[in-house]
């Protein structure tokens, strides 16, 4: 799940090490929160080591459906889960969770540790209504025992599956460990965990408790489960899912994986499962799975110029314009230029917003803050919009402290024709943001 910038961040480090940078991972699982796809990109182009056999299922019908859901064959894998009964389909969100979990208690029971039996489900809201009826039937059962902890809406005590959701170093936790409580210490405010990571006993303090960094752990989203693996599973499937969160899920436990869907009422508005297009689940559960969020790269996409510079970005976009004035328009080309100009745009949007939200000293030093007045305000976004753009194409650098930065010597004709040109135009502007014109003249630093 690692994007695209940070991966190349540590290509560059390993690089300037002098180092080897081996990457592992399956580009098949939970797709990367910012811009990816540079590892299925590599994938494809440099030679790589695939381990083809699962030791995870045992049943080998499961690893059968699995490699098929994972290659795209989505009619036949839920045809195989649905002859062996592992659909689940209820006719409310409630019926659906109700079930789940008794089903997750029923195995819980034969199992004997709650450890080893997984319920996730896709969305935050979800996980919140499995970990409370969950946990309903832990304590009711007695399983939990010693003294409790109340942390703002949760109740600790030993016996409770917890999970940490930040990492921190010096406890000795990372998001999305997973732990089982053995004592409390109701005195000190803090709670021992064992970890299933590394089956070791770590004492979480009353900070990170206090921060809601500890919450209850018998349900989990996709992300969390991630890299997690039990005896058993079971999965609550809602509006949004796709191929990969299904298949990492559907993948979790080692005997059995169940999936649990909603079968609306005609005309109930209000149910979030799956989608109203496709009343009949099965055909739902198809179509979500049809539905994959791995995005290619950008080098596979003609998206490349998100990974420039911008001195590289602007660079291009002059190779290519001189490249299409003289070979003539071509298709790839134009693509190409039309990217580096809207990635161009974007760029300078983005630090728009920064500069407006918080004006940097080369702003405030000569524009002052923004005027509460309409029109000097609207005569204060134009002129540090202009200054912006100077500063993006000749490469100001972010501490000089001018607004169009220094005056460039007269030995470069091309760059002091920019920065005059650049003055005179914002020179209007601030006539309006100061009641004295040459305050505004001699602010340019001229």
């Amino acid at each position: 799940m690692v994007g695209s910038r940070q991966l190349a961040q540590v290509s560059d480090f390993v690089e300037e090490a002098s180092g080897k940078l081996i990457l592992i991972g399956d580009h098949h699982q939970l797709a990367e929160i910012d811009a990816g796809g540079l590892f299925a990109a590599l994938t494809t182009r440099l030679p790589a080591v695939e381990l083809t056999e699962n030791v995870r299922q045992e049943h080998e019908w499961e690893r059968t459906a699995l490699v098929e859901l994972r290659d795209g064959s989505v009619d036949r894998a839920v045809a195989m889960y649905r002859q062996r009964d592992r659909i689940n389909i209820a006719a409310t969100t409630d019926d659906t969770i109700h079930r789940a979990v008794q089903n997750w208690y029923r195995d819980v029971q034969d199992i004997g540790d709650p450890a080893e039996v997984l319920l996730i489900g896709h969305r935050n809201t979800t996980v919140e209504q499995l970990n409370r009826h969950a946990r309903a039937l832990i304590a009711e059962a007695g399983l939990l025992d010693g003294p409790t902890l109340d942390v703002n809406d949760r109740t600790f005590q030993a016996g409770d599956r917890v999970v940490c959701l930040k990492n921190r170093a010096r406890v000795g936790v990372l998001n999305g460990d997973l732990a089982t409580v053995t004592s409390i210490d109701a005195e000190r405010r803090t709670v021992t965990v064992r970890l299933d990571r590394t089956d070791r006993a770590v004492t979480v303090p009353h900070w990170y408790l206090d921060d809601g960094h500890l919450d209850w752990g018998y349900a989990v989203t996709g992300h969390k489960a991630q890299g997690a693996t039990a005896r058993r599973a079971h999965t609550i499937a809602g509006d949004g899912v796709d191929r990969e969160w299904i298949y990492v899920t559907m993948s979790r436990g080692q005997e059995a994986n169940t999936i649990y869907l909603t079968d609306p009422e005609p005309g109930n508005d209000e149910c979030e499962h799956l989608t109203h297009q496709h009343p009949d689940r099965i055909f739902a559960l198809i179509a979500a799975l049809g539905r994959t969020a791995t995005e290619p790269a950008a080098l596979d996409t003609g998206r490349g110029p998100r990974t420039l510079t911008d001195e590289q970005l602007r660079q291009r976009l002059a190779d290519v314009e001189v490249g299409l004035g003289a070979n003539g328009v071509d298709e790839e080309s134009s693509i190409e230029y039309l990217n580096l100009e809207r990635e161009i745009h974007a760029r300078h949007r983005d630090k728009l917003a920064t500069v407006a939200y918080e004006p940097p000293d080369w702003v405030t030093n000569t524009l002052g803050e923004r005027p509460a007045d309409y029109d000097r305000g609207a005569a204060w976004d134009v002129a540090v919009d202009r200054a912006l753009r100077y500063r993006t194409e000749q490469g100001i650098p972010e501490d000089a402290a001018d607004l169009l930065g220094p005056q460039p010597p007269s030995s470069d004709v091309l760059q002091r024709v920019a920065w005059i040109a650049a003055r005179r135009a914002t020179q209007s502007d601030l006539r309006l943001l100061t009641t004295e014109q040459e305050h505004g003249r001699s602010a340019m630093g001229r």
